[in-house]
């Protein structure tokens, strides 16, 4: 007997990632995830699976570490990843020795002139902190224990093997002795506990959520022999070297750098070549490009490196578009690390205070570099009205190129060719879309697919719309993807590359999920189902995609989730398999209307974040125990979002706020419209920006009965230099002093004196991508206003919840919040949350 999914279920599921296929193509390592209850954190560790589906998959790694980034030598015999497990015995006994050798040192030199006295060395924390991620190897012949190569004091981000397998470049931070010093300081390293220095600022970007603080160690390349261990620092300099990628011939070593001198104030990343003895460097962009938005890949021939960028840097509502640039093209370099500056007009950075050449703020504050020239790339996807997704470009041959797409809701894979796609040459450069050139509107191509440009069309998923995928990566005439559907999760998936091509929609082939065809390439094997024995006791929600026009008549999509049992009519009890989308247009109100077993259920409207993002049809807990609650889940991808040609997201630049939610509240209509949601039991919720449209729709409808708001903003002038995104203000809205009008009147606060609506107020308290003090900001007013409202602050949290525990607190919270204003009822006790002070916030 079946149920919907409990709060414990968190601590069952399993996630994969990180896929990376064999040379020869018949086998995949790949990364699974999982929660530890007791101990309340996460582990992942390496798998490995037959591609041809011919074996369960097997186990590499089996300690609760993070293992990530698996990587084969071209031989196909060993396996790198990244770990931060502890060190082995004989780094361990290398280390301990050269800190005795150190402490003999400075105990000759307190003995001699006193030189050294007073310095200090690793202090009683030094131990306790968490081990850094550094590279190790797997011996796939002959098996054993990984072994660990390097050792580096922060860590290694990340790597790849040169072509015979003897060395690994590798990127990693390297603080000079003063800047070891500083670190030392401000982790509490020296010798009373806890003693922490201050931090000191001189960096415009001087915090990042992911990262904290930000001091100014760059990060440079070094190669190590794989068989000795040894070492070489191949870059320094003033910049950050990272990315790195060796060529197939061996000759060259690719990495991403940006050498503006000013990189805090810009996105201009380039893409270099150096040698791996260092002997030469040659340039290979030039300035006008954000080529490390997405790593970088050589082609099979050495001749090319494919990569993906937007054609203005810093904007981020254009389209990512996937390029090539020839490595013949790339000027000699005399030496990388005075090469900083060079190559442009104007650095820019600084804000000019005067009108100068417009009285316009916006245009005013994009002070970005002016280059001196520009690359001549191949856009492989002009044309093509939809980005490219966040993931690594493959090449499959000299000529075509695997990448992800974002296309209407969904990520698909698409192939592009090199050929058809002509060089800009550098005396015009990379051009945005013509003039009056109108992109397509959600829902005007044939099953969902976008018109294609000249050099790229989607081959896999063709025709089913609800599915998508999240990871790719193809060798030996293998390709494996990350395939995620709401009513199975995300699992990998093989194709042959061969069949990719003019095949039909491989996911309607009768084999799906098992190998019975695999040799034949008739369709995609499943390689994992680890979640497979959950999903099978449980009852999923069912997910129908949905148009609709907004209050400006222009088409909007949207994904809905149906508390099992509950199916609209004409929906497929398969809601994986359904194509296509209810239209916009010609939908008798009888036939929309109707709903088969149960009476319209109440509402939650769940508003994704970015806003430059989208909701697809994929698995996500929180989603499928509301649905199990008994609530319908409506989730719009409302104007901003991407995947729906650029002018659908530029629609909201500089302008947040009426149009997503003029978008949502559109939704909402057309799902009281057909019958499907209870127009007097209506809720809200939304994390990150999903947050800042929750707090602009209680201050602008009181149709919601309560509603939820994570991790949003509240004042936008108060947000800028408190938050990580200055140059997303400056991009969209100016600079606060020089534009406060449109900051204040685009910020929810502005909808203050409006609510009415009980919010309960969720933030973390070391997020610096909306930070804590937006949300005090808000729960304040509302407490002064005589709103109901709480503010809960998960300590020690960014912009995320990381802690399985807190993960449950949260859904926990939201749904005892919605209960209390007539939402469903909630009492599942399956997993333990935290307590409140007296009894404060239960349901």
């Amino acid at each position: 007997m079946t149920r919907p999914f409990r709060l414990a279920d968190i601590y069952a599921l399993r996630e994969v990632s990180d896929p990376a296929v064999s040379p020869d193509g018949s086998r995949v390592a790949f990364v699974v995830h999982g929660a530890r209850k007791v101990e309340n954190d996460r582990w992942q560790n390496l798998w490995l699976a037959a591609t041809d589906g011919s074996s369960e998959p097997h186990r590499l790694t089996r300690g609760f570490t993070s293992d990530s980034s698996p990587a084969w030598s071209p031989c196909g015999c060993y396996l790198a990843f990244l770990s931060t497990r502890e060190h082995e015995l004989e780094v361990k006994a290398a280390l301990a020795e050269e800190r005795e050798e150190k402490e003999k040192a400075k105990e000759k030199d307190r003995d001699g002139d006193g030189a050294g006295a007073g310095e200090e060395g690793p202090g009683p924390d030094e131990e306790e902190e968490k081990p850094k991620a550094q590279i190790w190897v797997l011996d796939l012949g002959l098996g054993g224990e990984p072994r660990q190569l390097t050792r580096r004091e922060e860590g290694v981000e990340e790597f790849d093997w040169s072509p015979d397998g003897r060395h690994i470049v590798f990127s990693s931070r390297d603080p000079d002795e003063r800047q070891k010093e500083y670190l030392r300081s401000i982790r509490g390293q020296g010798k009373v506990k806890d003693d922490r220095g201050p931090l000191v600022i001189d960096r415009v970007q001087h915090k990042h959520d992911k990262s904290g603080y930000l001091d100014d160690v760059r990060t440079h390349l070094f190669v190590i022999d794989v068989a000795t261990r040894e070492e070489r620092r191949l870059t320094d300099g003033p910049c950050d070297e990272t990315a790195p990628r060796w060529s197939p011939c061996g000759d060259w070593i690719l990495f991403v750098s940006n050498r503006t001198g000013d990189p805090d104030n810009n996105l201009r990343d380039d893409l270099w070549l150096i040698r791996p003895d260092g002997s030469e460097v040659r340039r290979l962009t030039f300035g006008d490009l954000a080529a490390g938005t997405v790593g970088p890949r050589w082609s099979p021939d050495g001749r090319h490196v494919a990569f993906v960028s937007p054609l203005e840097p810093e904007n981020g509502y254009v389209l990512r578009h996937l390029m090539c640039v020839a490595v013949d093209r790339a000027e000699p370099v005399d030496d990388l690390a005075a090469c900083v500056g060079q190559g442009w007009s104007t650095v820019g950075g600084v804000v000019p205070d005067a009108p100068g050449d417009t009285p316009d703020p916006v245009r005013r504050a994009r002070a970005y570099p002016v280059p001196l020239r520009r690359t001549p790339v191949r856009v492989l996807t002009e044309g093509l009205d939809r980005p490219a997704f966040y993931c690594p470009p493959v090449w499959t041959d000299p000529e075509e190129i695997l990448f992800l797409l974002s296309d209407r809701g969904q990520t698909r894979l698409a192939v592009a060719s090199l050929g058809a796609a002509p060089e800009r040459g550098p005396e015009r450069g990379p051009e945005p879309l013509a003039e009056g050139a109108t992109p397509g509107e959600p829902g005007e191509a044939a099953a969902g697919v976008a018109a294609p440009g000249p050099a790229a069309r989607v081959v896999f998923p063709k025709e089913d719309r609800l599915c998508t995928l999240w990871s790719l990566d193809a060798a030996g005439g293998t390709v494996v993807v990350g395939l995620d559907r709401p009513e199975t999760g995300l699992d990998l998936y093989a194709l042959k590359a061969a069949d990719l091509l003019g095949a039909p929609d491989l996911l309607e082939a009768p084999d799906l999920g098992h190998a019975a065809d695999a040799g034949g390439g008739a369709g995609a094997v499943r390689l994992t189902a680890f979640n497979e024995a959950l999903f099978s006791e449980r009852d999923t929600a069912r997910y129908k995609r949905m148009e609709f026009r907004n209050s400006d008549g222009e088409v909007v999509e949207a994904l809905v989730a149906f508390p099992p049992g509950m199916e609209p009519e004409g929906g497929s009890a398969e809601g994986g398999r359904q194509a296509g989308a209810d239209s916009a247009e010609g939908v008798p109100a009888a036939d929309a209307g109707s709903v088969e077993g149960a009476r319209p259920a109440p509402l939650l409207v769940h508003i994704h974040g970015g806003p430059m993002w989208y909701d697809s049809p994929g698995f996500r807990f929180d989603e499928q125990y509301w649905a199990g609650l008994g609530y319908v889940v409506l989730m719009v991808n409302y104007r901003g979002s991407t995947s729906y040609g650029e002018a659908f997201c530029r629609a909201i630049q500089g302008d947040w706020g009426p149009r997503e939610h003029d978008d949502v509240m559109s939704g909402i209509d057309e799902v009281i419209r057909r019958g499907w949601a209870d127009p007097e039991r209506l809720f809200c919720t939304g994390f990150s920006q999903g947050g800042i449209m929750t707090n602009w729709a209680v201050g602008h409808t009181d149709r919601f009965r309560a509603a939820v708001s994570e991790h949003g903003m509240w004042d936008y002038v108060a947000a800028y230099g408190t938050d990580d995104c200055h140059l997303w203000w400056q991009d969209d809205l100016g600079v606060p002093w020089q534009n406060p009008d449109q900051y204040r009147r685009i910020s929810p606060m502005s909808g203050v004196e409006a609510i009415r609506t009980p919010l309960l107020i969720m933030a973390g308290e070391l997020d610096w991508r909306c930070p804590l003090s937006q949300s005090e900001q808000l729960y304040l007013a509302l407490k002064k206003r005589g709103i109901p409202t709480q503010l809960v602050i998960y300590q020690g949290e960014r912009h995320a919840i990381t802690k399985p525990k807190r993960a449950i607190d949260r859904i926990r919270r939201i749904c005892r919040w919605l209960a209390r204003y007539g939402g469903r009822p909630f009492d599942d006790d399956s997993a333990e949350g935290y307590p409140d002070p007296g009894g404060a916030g239960k349901g």
